[in-house]
């Protein structure tokens, strides 16, 4: 699933990405400014100047901070919930799940923002002469020698901010879709098994 949507929405991130950093104030704009109407109107730019490799730029980046992304974060909550309940001795209860959804989501922030910091700055780059980066593994390169690691930890309390409350959010009703499934299955188990009896008695009195 990471791969896919990498993929299919590595061009929407793209606009995204550049509609935020767009400013209509010259003294506080930063990086490559896009004048873009909207969504609709930046694929229709992008494609117009770039094609459909330019709607992709970036998307090797942005594949491996989904997979990265989505491998942790299952991993993550099921460890760490066990361990929770484990060392504290909680209950499988709302507040286990909200506390093993926030480790989770510090899991998945630190994971994911080396790969967000390349992917924005490929999507972001200006392209031609002034382009920056010629790929995925020449920013990585290029980050590396002028920021070192805290280049890639750039944003981290911003991207925890939303992946925090995302993380629990689909956890805690992750947790109550499976207790009503599970309680729907325990329900269809003990009727099968209360009219199980009932058939016996009737073969009988055949």
């Amino acid at each position: 699933t990471g791969l896919g949507g990498a993929v299919i929405g590595s061009p929407i991130f793209l606009i995204k990405c550049r509609l935020q950093v767009a400013s209509d104030c010259s003294h506080s704009s930063v990086g490559t400014q896009h004048r873009y109407k909207g969504l609709a109107d930046g694929l229709q730019q992008v494609y117009k100047t770039e094609g459909v490799p330019g709607l992709f730029r970036g998307v090797m980046a942005a594949i491996p901070r989904l997979v990265v992304g989505s491998a942790a974060q299952l991993a993550t909550y099921d460890s760490a919930k066990g361990y929770l309940m484990h060392r504290f001795a909680l209950k499988d209860d709302v507040f286990a799940h909200f506390s093993a959804g926030m480790v989770a989501g510090l899991v998945v922030t630190t994971a994911m923002n080396p790969f967000d910091v390349v992917t924005t700055r490929l999507y972001n780059q200006p392209k031609g002469e002034r382009q920056l980066y010629s790929g995925v593994w020449d920013c990585w390169v290029k980050i590396w020698n002028a920021e070192g690691v805290r280049g890639f930890s750039k944003g981290w309390f911003a991207h925890y901010a939303r992946l925090g409350p995302h993380c629990v959010l689909s956890f805690v009703f992750l947790e109550q879709i499976r207790a009503m499934v599970s309680y729907a299955e325990e329900n269809q188990l003990f009727e099968r098994m209360s009219r199980e009896p009932t058939e016996q008695r009737r073969v009988a009195a055949a």
